[in-house]
Protein backbone atom coordinates (compact mmCIF):
# COMPACT_ATOMS: atom_id res chain seq x y z
CA UNK A 1 0.00 0.00 0.00
CA UNK A 2 2.77 2.47 -0.36
CA UNK A 3 2.52 3.27 -3.43
CA UNK A 4 -1.12 3.95 -3.21
CA UNK A 5 -0.35 6.15 -0.41
CA UNK A 6 2.41 8.01 -2.67
CA UNK A 7 0.04 8.79 -5.08
CA UNK A 8 -3.04 10.23 -3.03
CA UNK A 9 -0.36 12.18 -1.08
CA UNK A 10 0.95 13.62 -4.49
CA UNK A 11 -3.28 13.52 -5.45
CA UNK A 12 -4.27 15.91 -2.27
CA UNK A 13 -1.39 18.16 -3.02
CA UNK A 14 -2.02 18.97 -6.74
CA UNK A 15 -5.88 18.96 -5.95
CA UNK A 16 -5.04 21.84 -2.80
CA UNK A 17 -2.08 23.33 -5.59
CA UNK A 18 -5.13 23.79 -7.71
CA UNK A 19 -7.94 24.87 -5.56
CA UNK A 20 -5.29 27.59 -4.17
CA UNK A 21 -4.98 28.74 -8.08
CA UNK A 22 -8.34 29.02 -8.51
CA UNK A 23 -8.70 31.38 -5.20
CA UNK A 24 -6.09 33.57 -6.70
CA UNK A 25 -7.94 33.24 -9.81
CA UNK A 26 -10.60 34.45 -8.65
CA UNK A 27 -9.59 37.57 -6.61
CA UNK A 28 -7.68 38.27 -9.94
CA UNK A 29 -10.62 38.23 -11.80
CA UNK A 30 -12.98 40.52 -9.78
CA UNK A 31 -10.04 43.08 -10.19
CA UNK A 32 -9.77 43.00 -13.49
CA UNK A 33 -13.28 43.56 -13.91
CA UNK A 34 -13.20 46.78 -10.95
CA UNK A 35 -10.28 48.18 -13.75
CA UNK A 36 -12.14 47.29 -16.53
CA UNK A 37 -15.62 49.15 -15.32
CA UNK A 38 -12.97 51.98 -14.95
CA UNK A 39 -11.51 51.87 -18.37
CA UNK A 40 -15.22 51.84 -19.51
CA UNK A 41 -15.87 54.70 -17.21
CA UNK A 42 -12.39 56.72 -18.81
CA UNK A 43 -14.66 55.96 -22.20
CA UNK A 44 -18.09 57.36 -21.48
CA UNK A 45 -17.05 60.41 -18.30
CA UNK A 46 -13.44 60.76 -17.96
CA UNK A 47 -13.27 63.06 -15.74
CA UNK A 48 -15.20 60.80 -13.21
CA UNK A 49 -13.01 57.97 -13.66
CA UNK A 50 -10.25 60.14 -13.20
CA UNK A 51 -11.40 61.17 -10.01
CA UNK A 52 -11.38 57.60 -8.54
CA UNK A 53 -8.34 56.04 -9.86
CA UNK A 54 -6.88 59.60 -7.85
CA UNK A 55 -8.73 58.41 -5.13
CA UNK A 56 -7.57 55.26 -5.13
CA UNK A 57 -3.73 56.42 -5.52
CA UNK A 58 -4.26 58.81 -1.97
CA UNK A 59 -6.00 55.68 -0.13
CA UNK A 60 -3.25 52.96 -0.55
CA UNK A 61 -0.42 55.03 -1.11
CA UNK A 62 -1.30 57.08 2.04
CA UNK A 63 -0.50 59.89 0.59
CA UNK A 64 -2.00 63.44 -0.23
CA UNK A 65 0.25 63.20 -3.98
CA UNK A 66 -2.08 64.48 -6.79
CA UNK A 67 -1.63 62.90 -10.06
CA UNK A 68 -2.01 64.11 -13.72
CA UNK A 69 -4.59 62.42 -15.66
CA UNK A 70 -2.01 61.25 -18.27
CA UNK A 71 -0.44 59.46 -15.14
CA UNK A 72 -2.99 58.35 -14.09
CA UNK A 73 -4.09 57.28 -17.45
CA UNK A 74 -1.04 55.10 -18.31
CA UNK A 75 -1.53 54.19 -14.66
CA UNK A 76 -4.61 52.29 -15.36
CA UNK A 77 -3.00 50.92 -18.42
CA UNK A 78 -0.29 49.41 -16.31
CA UNK A 79 -2.60 47.84 -13.77
CA UNK A 80 -5.09 46.55 -16.25
CA UNK A 81 -1.96 44.55 -18.49
CA UNK A 82 -0.33 43.63 -14.91
CA UNK A 83 -3.85 42.11 -13.80
CA UNK A 84 -4.99 40.78 -16.75
CA UNK A 85 -1.31 38.61 -17.18
CA UNK A 86 -1.92 37.18 -13.20
CA UNK A 87 -5.12 36.11 -14.45
CA UNK A 88 -3.69 34.57 -17.63
CA UNK A 89 -1.53 32.27 -15.80
CA UNK A 90 -3.49 31.00 -13.10
CA UNK A 91 -6.19 30.10 -15.12
CA UNK A 92 -3.87 28.56 -17.75
CA UNK A 93 -1.93 26.59 -14.88
CA UNK A 94 -5.72 25.32 -13.46
CA UNK A 95 -6.77 24.27 -17.08
CA UNK A 96 -3.47 22.19 -17.35
CA UNK A 97 -3.70 20.65 -13.98
CA UNK A 98 -7.21 19.35 -15.33
CA UNK A 99 -6.12 16.33 -17.26
CA UNK A 100 -3.29 15.76 -14.73
CA UNK A 101 -5.23 15.26 -12.17
CA UNK A 102 -8.11 13.13 -13.97
CA UNK A 103 -4.69 10.72 -14.66
CA UNK A 104 -3.80 10.97 -10.80
CA UNK A 105 -7.51 9.68 -10.18
CA UNK A 106 -7.25 6.79 -13.10
CA UNK A 107 -4.07 5.41 -11.94
CA UNK A 108 -5.63 5.79 -7.83
CA UNK A 109 -8.77 3.78 -9.37
CA UNK A 110 -6.42 1.17 -11.21
CA UNK A 111 -4.18 0.63 -7.75
CA UNK A 112 -7.76 0.43 -5.95
CA UNK A 113 -8.99 -2.67 -8.08
CA UNK A 114 -11.43 -0.26 -10.00
CA UNK A 115 -12.76 1.61 -6.81
CA UNK A 116 -14.67 4.90 -7.98
CA UNK A 117 -12.16 7.42 -8.19
CA UNK A 118 -12.93 9.97 -10.26
CA UNK A 119 -14.57 13.00 -8.38
CA UNK A 120 -12.73 15.52 -10.52
CA UNK A 121 -13.06 13.98 -13.52
CA UNK A 122 -15.17 11.81 -14.83
CA UNK A 123 -17.86 12.23 -11.63
CA UNK A 124 -17.86 16.04 -12.74
CA UNK A 125 -18.50 16.15 -16.05
CA UNK A 126 -21.33 13.05 -15.60
CA UNK A 127 -24.65 14.88 -16.85
CA UNK A 128 -22.75 18.73 -16.97
CA UNK A 129 -25.48 21.34 -16.15
CA UNK A 130 -26.37 23.84 -19.04
CA UNK A 131 -25.96 26.42 -17.06
CA UNK A 132 -22.47 26.06 -16.18
CA UNK A 133 -21.63 25.76 -20.07
CA UNK A 134 -23.62 29.24 -20.12
CA UNK A 135 -21.30 30.50 -17.16
CA UNK A 136 -18.00 28.54 -18.96
CA UNK A 137 -18.95 30.90 -22.11
CA UNK A 138 -18.99 34.03 -19.94
CA UNK A 139 -15.49 33.49 -18.27
CA UNK A 140 -13.66 31.97 -22.04
CA UNK A 141 -15.45 33.84 -24.60
CA UNK A 142 -17.70 37.05 -23.22
CA UNK A 143 -15.78 38.90 -20.35
CA UNK A 144 -12.45 38.35 -22.86
CA UNK A 145 -13.88 39.78 -26.06
CA UNK A 146 -15.81 42.75 -23.97
CA UNK A 147 -12.03 43.93 -22.31
CA UNK A 148 -10.59 43.67 -26.07
CA UNK A 149 -13.32 45.99 -26.96
CA UNK A 150 -13.05 48.51 -23.57
CA UNK A 151 -9.06 48.66 -24.69
CA UNK A 152 -9.38 49.35 -28.56
CA UNK A 153 -12.22 51.45 -27.45
CA UNK A 154 -10.22 53.73 -25.00
CA UNK A 155 -6.86 53.77 -26.83
CA UNK A 156 -8.60 54.77 -30.32
CA UNK A 157 -10.20 57.57 -28.03
CA UNK A 158 -7.01 58.36 -26.40
CA UNK A 159 -5.36 59.16 -30.07
CA UNK A 160 -8.11 61.39 -31.22
CA UNK A 161 -8.13 63.46 -27.58
CA UNK A 162 -4.03 63.72 -27.27
CA UNK A 163 -2.33 62.83 -30.83
CA UNK A 164 1.17 61.43 -30.61
CA UNK A 165 3.08 61.97 -27.67
CA UNK A 166 4.94 59.69 -25.28
CA UNK A 167 2.45 59.01 -23.10
CA UNK A 168 -0.19 57.83 -26.08
CA UNK A 169 3.03 55.18 -27.56
CA UNK A 170 3.52 54.31 -24.52
CA UNK A 171 -0.28 53.81 -23.73
CA UNK A 172 -0.42 52.30 -27.16
CA UNK A 173 2.37 49.81 -26.34
CA UNK A 174 0.51 48.21 -23.09
CA UNK A 175 -2.48 48.12 -25.26
CA UNK A 176 -1.17 45.79 -27.60
CA UNK A 177 0.27 43.95 -25.40
CA UNK A 178 -3.20 43.63 -23.54
CA UNK A 179 -4.86 42.65 -26.41
CA UNK A 180 -1.94 40.19 -27.62
CA UNK A 181 -2.13 38.45 -24.73
CA UNK A 182 -6.09 38.31 -24.17
CA UNK A 183 -6.19 36.67 -28.03
CA UNK A 184 -3.50 34.31 -26.97
CA UNK A 185 -5.32 33.36 -23.85
CA UNK A 186 -8.76 32.44 -26.31
CA UNK A 187 -6.37 30.29 -27.95
CA UNK A 188 -4.56 28.28 -25.43
CA UNK A 189 -8.63 27.59 -23.37
CA UNK A 190 -9.74 26.69 -26.78
CA UNK A 191 -7.82 23.81 -28.29
CA UNK A 192 -10.14 23.70 -31.73
CA UNK A 193 -9.84 27.16 -31.83
CA UNK A 194 -5.98 27.18 -31.77
CA UNK A 195 -5.90 24.11 -34.06
CA UNK A 196 -8.27 25.66 -37.06
CA UNK A 197 -6.16 28.99 -36.57
CA UNK A 198 -3.13 26.91 -37.10
CA UNK A 199 -4.47 25.23 -40.02
CA UNK A 200 -5.60 28.78 -41.51
CA UNK A 201 -1.84 30.12 -41.26
CA UNK A 202 -0.26 27.22 -42.78
CA UNK A 203 -2.81 27.12 -45.90
CA UNK A 204 -1.54 31.20 -46.33
CA UNK A 205 1.38 30.02 -46.09
CA UNK A 206 1.59 26.87 -48.00
CA UNK A 207 -0.96 29.11 -50.69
Amino acid sequence: MQGIDVLYDHYKETFKLSKDAQAQRNRCFVILCFLEAISFLMIIQSDAAISVLSGMVIKYSESHIVLGSTILQTLLWVLVAYTLIRYVQHNTYIERQYAYIEELESSISKSLEGAKFDRESKNYLNEYPIVLDVIDIFYKWFAPILFITINISRIVIEWKERGISLATICDSAICSLIIIVSLFYILAIHPKVYKATKRLFRRKKNG
